[in-house]
């Protein structure tokens, strides 16, 4: 004000000086610059309009810049971009000397519009209680603002304020243009009125051509689905007719689909011979699992093009200088790829996750500092259409899946549309947790189903752990099983002991014929490389053993010690002879996770969890928390520093039925009873500790011959258990040494058998 007042003085005081030059000095042929002072204040008002654009939209104004730029930001918020325009227009009102225009009418009008919107940002929506809140203030009105705010709100109320600041900004605009409401309203007369007249006289017109016009043409011409009549008055109906186009090319008529079904149910029902090991065996067809709708393009770029548009908005109200170089969509989230501009901190993108959250409406963003591989900033953004990935978008052709190895499986598919495939026989263990319905029975369930589909029941056996029993229940019968669906953790102990004993078999048999690993020695069997004489039955390939438990947190609470014992040992040792682990819990905690399970399992598969200390007991590292359910999980890979997110693969339970079906009807499971002999390690110390040593040697006896292979068939047992009663038996008198390839000869009658037994039971 003090500025404006000295301008109008020295304004005055040059007018008198030219109309009566007698009193008043001569003037001077030369202006001095002190003379002038007018023009100093000028371009002292240019400088700190130029200082303060630069501080508002720049970081490189030094200490000064930056006090500035919070000064200005706090004291008026927003409006501090509209500081630099009024000190602009203050700075040429010194040097534009004109009778034709007054700026002081222009600085006034601006300057009280500014302050009527400073006051009018601040009091629109806002509560007395959290009007001097900072976060509030300078996304409004600033200190200023928030001022006249509470003082508008305390006398007149929330509706009076505003009332008067809109007439407030009316006033400026009047002392801005200089002009009465009565000029306003003959100018907008003039114009307006003479263009309403002639719309009203075309409409006329319009409508009496158009009564002579017949509906039918313009009725019969509609979009199918949506029925909207196509006229030529619509000039925007072309886009919506190519992308409903898109949608209806996407999606299979009816009839294809019933043709489809009815094939595949053709396929299932045919008669298939049953076989007693796998020898015909035939696999299940992909066409059982179907692919996912795909959802609309245009949707998908709408919702990104919206959250790139928030993205920019936060980062322009926080001064932070980064923009959205690339987005990846993914059936869940949406890779959202920063590029930083130099000199600013990654922590200010972390520090902003809060009000990413509220801009975005989505509490699950997480942000990748950085991209793994790229030199980025990456923000995950949850879809608000979610895709779902099924075993059937991933199969792409029988010959890409079944040339794969053996036991890689598809997971699911990452953010870039690519599938996701882990190969237990490298990782070679897995450890799954998540809180309950975040997706692990799917994951294992699609795992599983999987593996079926390229596997065959001499390849593969499935020891299938489920205490909660209704989760691997559907796999109940098929081939695959070396015994029936556990669900009893005390006989799942057993069971893990068993895979001990079988491990340290195997490893006792690469041993003995000089191979480190379980590939090589199959190799070897099937080329007839190993000399099948110096064994007292001929070698078979070993199948690989898959030990899958669905809820880990059940056994540990049973048997801890025993459990982690087994668990333990398997996951140091098993990899080289072909058993494996895939665990899964829902309650994943350091009692149940413990640290040496951890240590040997290294690969992790995180789904959401509930907290961050859990998803640090999975992953040793946060996120898991951030997740979204329903399939979304983090994969961490063997060797891995950061975990990649992968939308697991789902697979419905009729196809899962289909795919079991479809097994049983070939091959009969059989069954290994030896698993739950928890103490059969002892069982050389007395000849009738095993309860199937009088029913082996009845066997033998009228076989006439003895070996292991012929108690494998008659009682599938297993191979270990076999040898054992052919020792029992040799120390019993019963059967011949070992002579190298022959089978041994049986030494007694079935009369002297039947004597013995007679003379233990009267002894």
């Amino acid at each position: 004000v003090s500025f404006m007042s000295r301008t109008t003085k020295y304004r005055k005081t040059a007018r008198r000086t030219k109309a009566n030059p007698s009193r008043g000095r001569p003037p001077a042929k030369s202006r001095s610059f002190l003379k002038e002072p007018g023009e100093f204040y000028g371009i002292f008002l240019f400088f700190l309009a130029l200082l303060a654009t630069v501080s508002l939209f720049s970081e490189r104004a030094g200490v000064l810049g930056k006090w500035i730029d919070e000064g200005l930001t706090i004291s008026f918020g927003r409006g501090a971009y509209f500081v630099p325009v009024l000190l602009l227009v203050w700075a040429l009102s010194f040097f534009a000397h004109t009778r034709r225009y007054n700026f002081n009418s222009l600085i006034s009008g601006l300057a009280l519009a500014f302050i009527s919107l400073l006051a009018l940002a601040g009091i629109i929506g806002a509560e007395p209680g959290t009007i001097f809140e900072q976060s509030q203030m300078v996304a409004r009105g600033g200190y200023v603002g928030a001022a006249l705010a509470y003082l508008l709100i305390k006398t007149v109320g929330e509706i009076g304020g505003s009332l008067f600041l809109v007439v407030l900004l009316l006033i400026a605009f009047l002392i801005c243009t200089r002009m009465s409401l009565k000029e306003v309203g003959q100018k907008v007369t003039q114009k307006s009125v003479p263009r309403i007249k002639e719309t009203l006289k075309a409409g006329i017109k319009g409508l009496k051509k158009e009564e002579t016009r017949e509906l039918g043409p313009l009725i019969k011409e509609t979009y199918s689905g949506i029925g909207l009549t196509v006229t030529d008055a619509v000039p925007k109906l072309p886009a919506v007719e190519r992308v409903t186009e898109q949608r209806i090319t996407i999606r299979k008529p009816r009839e294809e689909e019933t043709r489809e079904e009815q094939k595949i149910e053709e396929q299932l029902e045919m008669p298939l011979p049953r076989y007693l090991d796998d020898e015909g065996y035939i696999l299940p067809p992909l066409s059982i699992v179907k692919r996912s709708k795909t959802i609309s393009p245009q949707l998908s770029v709408q919702n990104v093009q919206e959250s790139m548009a928030i993205l920019q908005t936060v980062f322009q109200d926080f001064r932070v200088e980064a923009r959205v170089t690339e987005v990846t969509r993914g059936p869940t989230v949406t890779l959202f790829e920063l590029q930083l501009a130099p000199g600013v901190k990654v922590q200010r993108i972390l520090n902003l996750m809060d009000d990413l959250c509220v801009a975005l409406a989505s509490p699950d963003i997480r942000i990748l500092t950085p991209i793994p591989g790229r030199s980025a900033v990456g923000i995950e953004v949850p879809n608000k259409i979610r895709g779902i990935v099924t075993l059937g978008d991933i199969f792409n052709s029988p010959d890409d899946q079944r040339n794969r190895p053996l036991l890689e499986l598809p997971l699911g598919k990452h953010l870039s549309g690519q599938a996701v495939y882990i190969n237990v026989a490298e990782m070679p263990h897995v450890l799954i947790a998540g809180a309950t319905g975040s997706g692990k029975s799917s994951c294992l369930n699609s795992l599983i189903t999987s593996l079926l589909f390229k596997a065959g029941p001499s390849q593969v056996k499935l020891i299938l752990i489920d205490p909660k029993m209704v989760e691997l229940s559907v796999f109940k019968g098929i081939p695959h099983l070396l015994t029936e669906v556990i669900v009893d953790p005390k006989k799942a102990s057993a069971a893990l002991k068993w895979a001990v004993r079988e491990m340290e078999e195997r490893f006792k048999l690469l041993a003995k014929t000089g191979f480190k690993s379980l590939d090589p020695f199959n190799q070897a069997i099937v080329e007839g490389i190993i000399d099948q004489e110096s064994f007292e039955e001929p070698l078979e390939p070993l199948p690989y053993i898959l030990v899958i438990i669905d809820e880990l947190s059940d056994l540990m609470m049973i048997s801890s010690a025993e459990v982690e014992d087994s668990i333990c040992r398997l996951s140091q040792m098993a990899r080289a002879v072909g058993l494996h682990l895939i665990i899964a819990t829902q309650r994943p905690s350091v009692n149940v996770i413990t640290g040496l399970i951890k240590a040997n399992i290294p690969s992790r598969i995180a789904f959401e969890v509930t907290s961050i200390t859990d998803s640090r007991v999975i992953l040793d590292m946060a996120g898991a928390e951030k997740l979204v359910g329903r399939g979304d999980m983090l994969f961490l890979a063997t060797g891995s520093s950061k975990p990649i997110r992968v939308q697991g693969a789902f697979v419905t339970q009729n196809e899962i039925e289909m795919v079991v079906n479809y097994i049983k009807k070939q091959v009969e499971p059989r069954y290994r009873q030896e698993i739950y002999a928890e103490n059969s390690d002892d069982s050389g110390k007395s000849p009738f500790e095993d309860e199937l040593l009088d029913r082996a040697i009845e066997t033998v006896i009228m076989a006439g011959h003895a070996s292991a292979s012929l108690l494998q068939r008659r009682f599938r047992i297993g191979y270990a258990r076999a040898g054992r009663l052919i020792d029992m038996m040799e120390d019993r008198g019963i059967v011949s040494a070992y002579e190298g390839s022959k089978p041994r000869t049986v030494l007694i009658t079935m009369e002297e058998w039947k004597r013995m037994q007679e003379r233990s039971r009267e002894g």
